[in-house]
């Protein structure tokens, strides 16, 4: 099979021996003056046209989408870009910068006319026309500006080579999404999930092949892991056609309430309410591209995420060699949160993207002073309005590390770590690189730490009521007040409940071990970098600052009571490793070497020089096949997957479950009394259609319910409560879970049925 792979490949470089060359169709910025502004023109007149048919009813289904985001994520931050006189970027780098522009864009324009044009009697600021000619006005004076800034751009512009992007494993890797794609529509339908596995293993074959260096080349690492994020997130959002997950139904709450209303209510007090990320983007994206909310959350956000592992290659590969970076990318990805968690966390997408955007603007040598300056305020102001949790998290790590990098290069600490580092004969390690005052810093400053900071306790305490300050000194009061009762408590601290509770079969045990050795790779990984003397490419110090504060706070996840689940464990973890995934290669490198020296007299010098890479690869071929449930899956254990499993404990609805949840929407009131009563599945299907509901989790009313029964409450089921004659509720108590049941008839027998479609029903 491989010879015929390489004959094949040979082939193709034969026939291509007249390298053909075609426009580079990102870097716009880079081409000349009238060819830019002609395409930037014929988008948007296009636009105004498919906008003026969909007014009097005329849909063109494809394009306009198509169209629709184009426009929206990317025209704007391309002709800023340009504005700002920035060419000559790379690629990736210039596509990442335009969408981030484009969204920060969004949500300025989506503030302003909220804010503005119902002063000016206009009622109506989210409807299509006006958010399309307020945006396609922007754009314009973008232009003008522009054209007023051009400084004569040589006419070499920037091309790609056709025969290095269409070789054959190129042209694999693009195919290997539609197997996302086709295995949902086989599990949606069919409850296949036989193209779903193959699809892991595929991924699985990625990371053997990149350990090994072979038939994937270094400039395709890139590629391969764009493709593996893409993919791994589609695989999750595509499962059934309606969304799913937790956090997205109070996202889509609010979004929604936006679209019906047409302007943004800031006043409500809820703390999704302050995020742009929801009621402004989400809305904005709706209307534009015409595509319902559901499918904006379920296809258009992951799409926009699967861009950070980009971003992050791109970051990590600044420091690192290419195959460390695809490493530290490829572990990152391969989290089982990643994928199966982000996709009902909308805002914290968006946020975790400017997040990367803004280690990559901190790591750049193409762009410098105040353009940096103005870039790195632009993406912190996005990244802010995006997700609260995320910026304040960030905001506590950017002050620590801060600190950190003062006291590292005070002239006492310098001059005691010369010393130290001399004596121990390590003055050339990435420690002594850290201790050195002389490099310059970019976000580990005064000016960003104060105007981050200030401008994140500042939108909090005005928009939504201030729901997230109360919600931030609630969760302080909570961490202080219990912080030496209930230190490494397994019941209040769900890091160290992750590590010490039993888990659900062997094979789960075996899942913690890896997770665990993951963490220990980190640790190994950032000691080793900082007491050796790197080869090559080196850490900042504001990178290591950074990561040293981050492992810190997984380090408090596990110990400090209330931290970890203010956010949950797993999203806790899955924030950090965005900084410390390159130490889990170095670290992993590090391991798999010494192991490799002891068996050196065993393997040949061929051998022994891909060895460490090649274990470490397949290290991470088992990581993803644990997280991804495909093991479980196979070996008839408790599936963790939502795509993989045919099981019912999965928060996924059928036709008549969303039937009966509208039926009670048209019954129902949103804020009124009484309220509807389901179980944790039941809830978030009342919620997703606007119906209010009481939940069952709440600890007071399952007490209420296993007393004799007192509560009038309306009841809803849904088909696995028929089914099984049994409700399923999960109690909080202090920081951790627990699954308990109740029957039905326990709450059925005092109420009468008043609807039945025979996959819900409603009592009364």
């Amino acid at each position: 099979m491989s010879l015929m792979i390489r004959r094949l490949t040979d082939e193709m470089e034969d026939v291509h021996k007249t390298d053909i060359h075609i426009r580079n169709l990102i870097s716009w910025n880079d081409w000349k003056f009238f060819d830019f502004f002609t395409t930037i023109i014929g988008i948007q007149a296009l636009l105004l046209v498919l906008t003026a048919f969909g007014t009097v009813g005329i849909h063109v289904p494809l394009l306009r989408p198509v169209v629709g985001f184009i426009y929206c994520c990317f025209v704007p931050g391309i002709v800023l870009l340009r504005t700002l006189n920035l060419h000559h970027l790379c690629t990736a780098d210039t596509l990442l910068y335009s969408i981030g522009l484009s969204i920060g864009i969004v949500y300025l324009l989506g503030f302003c006319i909220n804010i503005i044009l119902p002063l000016l009697n206009i009622a109506s600021p989210f409807s299509t026309v006006v958010l399309t000619l307020a945006l396609t006005s922007v754009t314009a004076i973008l232009c003008i500006l522009c054209w007023l800034r051009e400084s004569g751009m040589p006419d070499k512009t920037c091309k790609w080579q056709v025969t290095k992007i269409l070789t054959v494993p190129n042209m694999s890797l693009f195919l290997i999404p539609f197997t996302a794609i086709f295995g949902t529509v086989l599990v949606n339908n069919y409850y296949m999930n036989h193209l779903l596995l193959a699809m892991v293993v595929i991924l699985v074959l990625i990371a053997i092949l990149v350990g090994l260096d072979r038939y994937v080349r270094r400039e395709s690492y890139l590629i391969a892991i764009f493709i593996t994020s893409v993919t791994l997130l589609l695989h999750t959002a595509l499962i059934t056609p309606f969304l799913w997950g937790w956090d997205i139904v109070n996202e889509n709450f609010y979004a929604t309430a936006v679209l019906q209303h047409q302007i943004w209510d800031i006043g409500i007090f809820d703390n999704v309410n302050g995020c742009l990320s929801i009621v402004v983007l989400a809305p904005v994206l709706s209307q534009l591209t015409e595509l319902p909310l559901t499918w904006v959350f379920k296809l258009l956000y992951p799409l926009i995420f699967s861009l950070i592992a980009v971003a992050l290659y791109r970051v990590y590969q600044h420091q690192t060699e290419d195959r460390i970076a695809f490493f530290a990318c490829f572990m990152f990805v391969s989290y089982f949160q990643y994928y199966s968690g982000m996709v009902f966390l909308a805002r914290q997408m968006i946020a975790e993207l400017f997040l990367a955007l803004l280690l990559l603007l901190m790591l750049s040598t193409a762009i410098t002073g105040g353009k940096r300056a103005f870039l790195m305020g632009f993406f912190g102001f996005a990244m802010i309005t995006s997700h609260y949790g995320l910026s304040y998290l960030f905001m506590a790590a950017l002050v620590a590390a801060w600190v950190l990098i003062l006291i590292a290069g005070s002239r006492p600490v310098s001059a005691i770590g010369a010393w130290t580092l001399d004596r121990l004969k390590r003055t050339g390690s990435g420690l002594a690189d850290f201790l050195d005052p002389q490099e310059k810093r970019t976000i580990l400053t005064a000016p960003f730490v104060i105007f981050f900071s200030l401008f994140t306790v500042v939108w909090y305490s005005l928009v939504a009521g201030g729901s997230v300050l109360t919600t931030i000194m609630r969760i302080g009061n909570k961490i202080v007040s219990n912080f030496i009762g209930e230190m490494a408590d397994p019941a209040a601290s769900q890091g160290m409940g992750t590590i010490v509770l039993e888990t659900a079969s062997p094979l789960h045990e075996v899942w913690k071990y890896l997770f665990l050795i993951t963490n220990l790779f980190i640790v190994i990984g950032l000691v080793a970098y900082l007491f050796s003397r790197p080869d090559r490419r080196r850490f900042t110090r504001e990178y290591i600052a950074l990561a040293s504060v981050f492992l810190l706070l997984d380090v408090a996840a596990i110990a400090v009571p209330y931290l970890a689940s203010a956010l949950s464990v797993e999203r806790f973890y899955q924030i950090t490793i965005i900084i410390l995934s390159p130490f889990f290669a170095y670290g992993g490198l590090t391991v798999f070497s010494a192991a490799e020296n002891l068996l050196r007299g065993t393997l040949s010098w061929t051998m022994r020089s891909c060895h460490a890479h090649a274990m470490l690869a397949v290290f991470l071929a088992v990581f993803l096949l644990f997280n991804t449930g495909f093991i479980y899956e196979v070996t008839a254990d408790r599936s963790t997957s939502m795509a993989l499993s045919s099981l019912d404990d999965f928060p996924k609805y059928n036709e008549r479950e969303m039937t009966g949840a509208q039926w009670l929407h048209l019954h129902a009131s949103v804020e009124g009394d009484p309220r509807l009563l389901s179980d944790t599945k039941g809830e978030l299907l009342l919620r997703l259609n606007l119906v209010d509901w009481r939940d069952m989790d709440q600890k007071e009313t399952y007490d209420e319910l296993i007393s004799p029964p007192t509560n009038v409450d309306p009841l809803f089921l849904h088909s696995v409560n028929i089914k099984t004659g049994v409700v399923r509720v999960t109690v909080l108590e202090k920081a951790t879970s627990s699954n308990r049941k109740l029957n039905v008839t326990r709450l059925t027998h005092d109420r009468s049925k008043i609807y039945s479609n025979g996959g819900s029903e409603t009592y009364l």
